[in-house]
């Protein structure tokens, strides 16, 4: 990069940020490209060969260097970070990315709009912390998401192998974090409070996940869960839920019919969206404003509760839309 009498090249700046897409598989939006410039100007580099070296050489330090983007700008509308590719259909997968040690502010009350675009590529990834889409073999460390247009980390679009550890997510305008066609992966040691959606959210083929060591606190909901199957979930408080604990069911689609001449509106369910042999171990849930656990639909069958304490649930601990959809053994239920 060359500067001339102090003034910075920045388009050959982000020329030079662009190859750090496409070689490692992160995504910077353009619209916070000023504040990734100001990082690029920090190592002086010359030429693009230059550039790749010093990315090789400098990771740790450019790593602490991006933490600065923690915050969003007003009216950015954007996402911080995606890993992977920011295609509405990723057309490769990208593997061993790694983010780390770092704080990211959302600054939702002076955002707009939660979808990137409205049409074309980008228009179906919302305004997220951080979104994996179509990543494998990577890791979320250490890392805090607060105040986000829309939720603090999304995994989606065939996620596989990713370890999220450390991780705390609060005050976000949805989930704290949420998954969808993500499977073989590992959530652990999580801090997730103060989310108006649910704590955790895993909606759509989400699939033998490990969650554990979690704390939901002060959530919408604590987890919110359909067309999710054989994930355990071990050592998870939820407590101060403003509806239910733990919320499993099935996807549906509406349709209007008109009986008795009224409009009303009619619940299809979705075939093969069920949520089916989960594992839900040293579980607590107390003090939600609804239900303690619900299994909300007839065909969420298989799931096991193996140790739990259900207490001030206003709802109730433990309630089933029909006796043995979810197996029990030493669960404790304090009304």
């Amino acid at each position: 990069m060359k500067q001339n009498d102090g003034m910075i090249d920045c388009h050959a700046a982000w020329r030079q940020l662009d190859m750090m897409r496409q070689t490692w598989g992160f995504y910077f939006p353009p619209e916070l490209r000023e504040r990734y410039i100001r990082i690029a100007t920090r190592y002086e580099m010359q030429d693009q060969t230059q550039w790749l070296a010093t990315l090789k050489a400098k990771l740790p330090q450019i790593t602490e260097a991006i933490a600065e983007l923690g915050r969003w700008s007003d009216n950015a509308n954007c996402p911080l970070l995606v890993m992977g590719t920011a295609e509405n259909t990723p057309s490769r997968n990208v593997r061993n990315l790694r983010v780390a040690d770092l704080e990211i502010d959302g600054n939702r009350a002076h955002q707009q709009a939660e979808c990137w675009d409205v049409r074309g590529e980008g228009s179906e990834i919302r305004n997220n912390g951080i979104t994996a889409r179509g990543v494998s073999d990577s890791a979320v460390e250490r890392v805090r998401c607060h105040d986000c247009r829309s939720g603090g980390l999304v995994t989606e679009k065939g996620v596989v192998r990713l370890t999220v550890s450390d991780f705390a997510s609060w005050d976000n305008q949805y989930d704290g974090l949420a998954a969808y066609v993500t499977e073989d992966s590992l959530f652990t040691r999580l801090m997730l409070h103060d989310n108006p959606g649910a704590g955790i959210s895993l909606d759509h083929r989400v699939a033998h996940c490990v969650i554990s060591d979690a704390v939901l606190a002060r959530n919408g909901g604590g987890i919110f869960m359909r067309n999710a199957r054989d994930n355990l979930f071990n050592g998870i408080t939820i407590r101060d839920s403003v509806e239910h604990g733990v919320f499993l069911s099935q996807a549906a689609v509406s349709n209007l019919v008109v009986r008795e001449a009224r409009t009303i509106v009619e619940w299809i369910p979705t075939p093969n969206t069920e949520c089916t042999g989960n594992v839900f171990a040293g579980l607590q849930v107390t003090d939600s404003g609804g239900i303690g656990f619900l299994a909300n639909t007839d065909t969420c069958v298989g799931n096991v509760i193996m140790g739990a304490r259900f207490a001030r649930n206003r709802g109730g601990g433990f309630r089933e839309s029909r006796p043995g959809l979810v197996k029990a053994a030493a669960a404790l239920q304090e009304e």
